[in-house]
C-alpha cells in the first residue's frame, strides 16, 4: 500500500485507545489495529522500517504455514517522526484485562472519572477481575482442539523457525469461542531463552499467573476459587503438549509439578501430572480448530 493510501486509510478511520505500551488504537468495526509508535532519530528510523518489514513478510510466512497470527497489512514511518502499522485484528478478546478499553461492559470509566483516585482505582480492579473471570469460564469450556492447535502453533514457532514470542501475556493473546486462539503483536525476542518445547510449554502456562495479577480484590475470599478454577485450564493446556508429542522426562516432571502447584490446590496436581505422563489421546485432530 502506498504512503499516501495507507495515511488516508489512517485518516478515515473512527479509532479509539487501546493499548499500554505502545500507542495503539482500534477501528469502530472492530477489524483492524492501529499503532503508532516513536521513531526520533534517521538511523531508528531505518532500522525500525527495515525491522518491521521484515516482520511483515516473516508473519505472512507463518501464517501461510497455518499458525493463528493476526496479519500486518502495512506501515511506514512518516515525516513526522513516527512508525505506522496497520494489523488487521483477530478474531475473540484477549486473555486478560489490563487495558480500560477491555472492561468497558463492567464500568462507565465516564462516570467514576470525578470519584477520588483510589475509589477509581478499586472500581477498575473489580471490572478486570469480572472480566478476567468470564474470561477464565470461556478458557474452562474451550475444547480440547483450541488448546492442540495454539500448543501446536507455538510449538512449531520454535522447532521449525526457531522464534520465541516476545510478548507472551494475555494482552497479545486473543480467544474467540468459535475460532480458538489467535497471537497478535508478533514479534520475535532477539535474544532466545526458551531452549526447547518444555520451555515453550511453561511459558504459555505462565500468562494464567499474569490472569490472576488481578485478582487481588477481597483477595482472600477469591484464591481459592481462583486456584481451583486453573485446574481444568491446566489440564486440556498438558493434554495439549501430550496430543502434540511433547515427551516428559522426569526432570521436566519435576519443574511442571512445580509450576502447577502455584496454580492449583495441592490435591488436584495429581491429575494434572498424569496426563504428563500419558500417551496422546489421537493424533488425528492435533492442531485442528
Amino acid at each position: 500500500m502506498l504512503k499516501e493510501e495507507f495515511q488516508k486509510y489512517i485518516n478515515s478511520l473512527n479509532i479509539k485507545s487501546c493499548g499500554s505500551v505502545r500507542t495503539c488504537y482500534v477501528s469502530e468495526d472492530g477489524k483492524t489495529v492501529y499503532l503508532k509508535q516513536n521513531a526520533d532519530s534517521d538511523e531508528f528510523k531505518n532500522l525500525y522500517h527495515e525491522k518491521n518489514y521484515h516482520r511483515r513478510n516473516l508473519i505472512t510466512t507463518l501464517i501461510n504455514d497455518d499458525i493463528n497470527i493476526a496479519p500486518i497489512i502495512g506501515g511506514f514511518v512518516g515525516s513526522d517522526g513516527f512508525y505506522y502499522e496497520i494489523q488487521e485484528a483477530g478474531a475473540g478478546k484477549v486473555l486478560g484485562s489490563f487495558l480500560q478499553p477491555s472492561i468497558k461492559h463492567f464500568v462507565d470509566l465516564e462516570k467514576i472519572k470525578n470519584l477520588p483516585e483510589d475509589k477509581q482505582l478499586y472500581i477498575i480492579k473489580e471490572a478486570r477481575l469480572k472480566y478476567n473471570q468470564e474470561m477464565k469460564n470461556q478458557l474452562i469450556n474451550a475444547p480440547q482442539s483450541h488448546y492442540d492447535k495454539i500448543i501446536s502453533d507455538l510449538f512449531k514457532l520454535k522447532t521449525k523457525y526457531n522464534l520465541e514470542w516476545c510478548d507472551n501475556h494475555p494482552e497479545n493473546i486473543l480467544y474467540d469461542p468459535k475460532k480458538g486462539f489467535t497471537i497478535i503483536d508478533f514479534d520475535d525476542c532477539q535474544y532466545k531463552y526458551l531452549k526447547d518445547t518444555f520451555d515453550v510449554l511453561t511459558s504459555f502456562i505462565s500468562i494464567l499467573q499474569d490472569l490472576d495479577l488481578f485478582y487481588f480484590v477481597n483477595y482472600k475470599c477469591l484464591m481459592s476459587f481462583n486456584a481451583e478454577t486453573n485446574a481444568p485450564i491446566l489440564k486440556k493446556i498438558v493434554q495439549a503438549a501430550v496430543n502434540n508429542n511433547l515427551e516428559f522426562s522426569d526432570y521436566q516432571i519435576q519443574v511442571l509439578t512445580s509450576y502447577i502447584n502455584n496454580l492449583t490446590p495441592s490435591h488436584l496436581v495429581p491429575d494434572i501430572i498424569n496426563i504428563a505422563k500419558s500417551k496422546p489421546l489421537t493424533n488425528q485432530s492435533k492442531g485442528k480448530v
